[in-house]
């Protein structure tokens, strides 16, 4: 996100608390005025909760990043490799990669994403691998190699697996497994190693 669409978030933001500020005031006001029950305690606490549900929104919106290509993602997670991993599909769950539910395979791998870099090839997090040797625990995790969909799954194109392990450190049984899955896969390039 370039510094441009930062400034204008931040705009947005500082317009939605200056609305709450508002809208509270004369909530409370409008409160006095009608002699209800509305304490000085009452609006301090509906004002901080409007304020803190902002602030997250606006931080959200912040962090999250779009890198348009793979080259990009992975220069990025190398530079700042401390990045937030999401596992939607840990070691010995099941996928199928867009081939249909009843294509299902186990994963010999962790399989996840970074739902802080946007793909804007599928509008979700960059994918990441896991190197069977490590998990995500183990840090930092730095792109190693990519898995890439094949021209002839033009729908699926872009939407590159970014794969990763500990301080660049993988075994030969870590890229004989990877390729041992996707090789035999219809619709995948072959797996690349940096």
């Amino acid at each position: 996100m370039g510094s441009m669409e930062n400034l204008l978030l931040f705009k947005d933001f500082r317009n939605q608390v200056f609305y709450t500020l508002h809208t509270t005031l004369s909530l409370y006001d409008s409160c006095l005025r009608e002699d209800r029950m509305f304490t000085k305690d009452d609006a301090t606490g509906w004002l901080m909760r409007l304020l803190l549900e902002k602030w997250e929104r606006y931080l959200k919106e912040v962090r999250a990043i779009t890198i348009p290509t793979r080259t990009e993602a992975v220069q990025y997670v190398t530079e700042f490799p401390q990045q937030k991993i999401y596992l939607d599909n840990p070691r010995g769950s099941f996928k199928a990669f867009g081939r249909g539910k009843e294509n299902k395979l186990a994963l010999p791998f962790d399989y996840g994403e970074y739902p802080d870099i946007i793909n804007p090839a599928d509008n979700m997090g960059w994918d990441v691998i896991i190197v069977p040797s490590a998990t995500k625990d183990d840090i930092p995790l730095i792109p190693v190699g990519h898995v890439a969909y094949a021209q002839n799954r033009p729908e699926k194109v872009g939407n590159d697996k970014i794969i990763i392990a500990p301080n660049r450190s993988y075994t030969p049984q870590d890229v004989e497994i990877i390729e041992e899955f996707f090789n035999p896969l219809e619709g995948f390039d072959p797996v690349e190693w940096y």
